[in-house]
Formats: C-alpha cells, sequence, structure tokens
C-alpha cells in the first residue's frame, strides 16, 4: 500500500510537471504570435540580410510588449492608437509639464526681435516656423491614460502671442492644421511611424507663406495628391530595429522646374541650394529636420532658395552673401528652449 501511495504521488508531481511544460510551450506561443501579430499588422517584414542578434531579440520583446500589453519596450516612443507612434520627449510640451517660465518666453520674443530687426536692416523679412509636436496636431490618438492629461497651455501657445507683440511673423500652424483637416476630410498630415510631418503637412506651412508673401500660383491644398507608401519613420525604427514596416505619404501632383546647385544626396543634407527659372524671389531657410519636407514645396514657388540644416548658432552673416527677399527659421515645437542661449552670428543680441 506505501509503494502504491508513492507511486501515486509521483504521477501527480509528473502530471503537474507534465502542465507546466505545456502552459510554458503555450504561453511560448502565444508570445510569439503575438509578436508576429504585431509586426504584420504594421504591414512589417524582416529587414533582408542577417540583422544583428540584437537588433532581432529588442524586434520581437517590444513586438510582445506592444502586441500583448501596448506597452513601449523604448523609452523614447510613446506607443499611441490604431497604430500611432509618438516621440517620448514631445511629452512635457503635451502634459504642460516644465514649461518655460514667462520671463524666459519673454527672452526668446526678445532675441527673435533682434533677429527680425538684422535682417530688415539689410533688406529681408524675417519668419519664424515653429512646427507643431505631432501630439499638438494629434492628440486624439496618444494613450487613453495620457489624453485626459493633456495640457493646451504650453510653451507654443503662450509664445506666438509674445512674437505677434514684438512684430515677429510667426503661423500659428497648430490652428492651420486644424482647419486643413477639417476642409479635407480625413487627410492626415504627420506619418503615424515618424517624429515628423509629412508633405501634406509640410504643405499647409508652404501655403500660409505664399500666402503672407504674396506669391502667384495655385496652392497646394489644391492641387491632386496621390497617396505613396513608404518604410515605416524612424520610431518604428526605434522600436522594431530587424523589421520594416509600412507607412504612407503623398506626392503632389507637380512637374518639377527648379534644379540644384549641387544635388544633395537627401533632403537631410546640411546645405542644399536650388534655383528655378521660372519663379521669383529669394528665400533664405534655417532648418531642422522638418524643414526637409519643405524644399521640393518651397524650390517650386521661389527663383533661389538656401536651405541650410544644423544646430545653432545659426550663421546670418548668409543674409549678406545670399541677399535674401526672405529669412525663414524653422524649429520644432520640442525645441523651443533652445532660443534662449543660441547663437545668431551677425545679430547683435
Amino acid at each position: 500500500m506505501a509503494q502504491k501511495g508513492i507511486d501515486s504521488t509521483d504521477n501527480r508531481s509528473r502530471a503537474k510537471a507534465a502542465v507546466a511544460i505545456i502552459a510554458a510551450v503555450v504561453f511560448a506561443l502565444l508570445t510569439l504570435s503575438a509578436g508576429v501579430y504585431e509586426l504584420s499588422r504594421g504591414g512589417a517584414i524582416l529587414k533582408g540580410g542577417a540583422p544583428a542578434l540584437e537588433e532581432q531579440a529588442a524586434t520581437l520583446k517590444n513586438s510582445v510588449l506592444s502586441g500583448m500589453f501596448g506597452a513601449s519596450g523604448n523609452p523614447d516612443v510613446i506607443i499611441g492608437r490604431e497604430g500611432w507612434l509618438y516621440y517620448a520627449p514631445t511629452l512635457d510640451d503635451y502634459l504642460g509639464s516644465g514649461g518655460l517660465t514667462d520671463a524666459e518666453l519673454d527672452t526668446v520674443a526678445r532675441r527673435l526681435a533682434e533677429v527680425r530687426k538684422y535682417c530688415a536692416a539689410h533688406g529681408a523679412e524675417f519668419i519664424f516656423v515653429c512646427v507643431p509636436n505631432k501630439n499638438t496636431v494629434y492628440p486624439d490618438y496618444m494613450p487613453a491614460y495620457l489624453r485626459s492629461a493633456r495640457c493646451t497651455d504650453t510653451n507654443l501657445s503662450r509664445l506666438l502671442p509674445r512674437l505677434a507683440g514684438a512684430g515677429i511673423e510667426a503661423p500659428d500652424l497648430a490652428g492651420s492644421m486644424s482647419q486643413a483637416e477639417c476642409s479635407s476630410g480625413s487627410a492626415v498630415l504627420y506619418y503615424k511611424t515618424d517624429t515628423h510631418w509629412n508633405a501634406r503637412g509640410a504643405a499647409v506651412c508652404v501655403d500660409w507663406l505664399l500666402d503672407k508673401l504674396d506669391v502667384g500660383g495655385d496652392r497646394y491644398a489644391a492641387l491632386t495628391a496621390a497617396n505613396i507608401l513608404m518604410r515605416g519613420g524612424d520610431l518604428y525604427k526605434l522600436l522594431y530595429p530587424a523589421a520594416e514596416g509600412i507607412d504612407s505619404d503623398v506626392w503632389f501632383d507637380v512637374t518639377p522646374m527648379y534644379s540644384y546647385g549641387e544635388p544633395p544626396q537627401s533632403m537631410m543634407d546640411m546645405d542644399i541650394v536650388t534655383d528655378n527659372p521660372a519663379a521669383e524671389g529669394r528665400i533664405l531657410v534655417f532648418r531642422d529636420s522638418f524643414g526637409s519636407a519643405l524644399v521640393p514645396l518651397l524650390s517650386e514657388r521661389f527663383g533661389h532658395a538656401r536651405y541650410l540644416r544644423g544646430d545653432a548658432p545659426y550663421d546670418f552673416t548668409k543674409v549678406l552673401t545670399e541677399q535674401p527677399d526672405t529669412v525663414i527659421l524653422v524649429l520644432a515645437e520640442r525645441n523651443l528652449c533652445r532660443l534662449l542661449e543660441c547663437g545668431f552670428n551677425g545679430v547683435n543680441i
């Protein structure tokens, strides 16, 4: 009888072990399936070649976290609704935390006013373009626990009236984009998987500039735009480095009339020059990465354009050599704080 009791106990132990193994296998399969599903949901395919093992591991881990728990495995990426990804360093702007003080915003306005005076003294109009963060324009796709915490009293919303008071031309692009969405129905102005605006979003800014500078011709909002597919953006690559997702953009039905002074390797080149015999006017653009989408659109409408990319100091001595009619400074909303101390070579600040 004792031996029979021992055998019964052993059987129960083996059964429990088998159940545990089966549960572990099922969980592993579910986990793998969740990762595969999350990648396939974004239209992803594995990169060709042999991605590094750490890239493959990060891709699978982050796919599981996002697929099963809606969580991000990268501290720089926020996973939103319906496949939207957001850049985590914009969260302070979105929540209104860690904002600039009134005195600091006054300083920014004063410094840009000196830049405007410098440009005016050399025969050029100055325009400051602050590109809204994606979650400023599209808060509805942020995670639910963050949507309710959104603050509209941000650095940008508080700076714009100060700029107007200082005589500085600066579009309210967040407002313009909201109007563009309402008028077009479902037009998306930012990439779902990237930090940046797409060509349609950049066109909202360009149309404002064309109106402000009284440039003739059709506005981009009135042109036919074809949808095109592209690879997943910078945020997608941070999450899934061993995979390639799919995003979308638009291509305007325009026959390019401009040419490059020297063909760029990409729109992210530090110095791009274009000439267009079919247009008039000269512009000088100091830009960050958001300015890349502006290059082909603006170059179609101005006789000569020069685009200088990079962080401050901004070399405003180029105003003397380029002799532009208009100087444009393009900066992302999340980087407004840089204007507190950045250099403007040639400007007495």
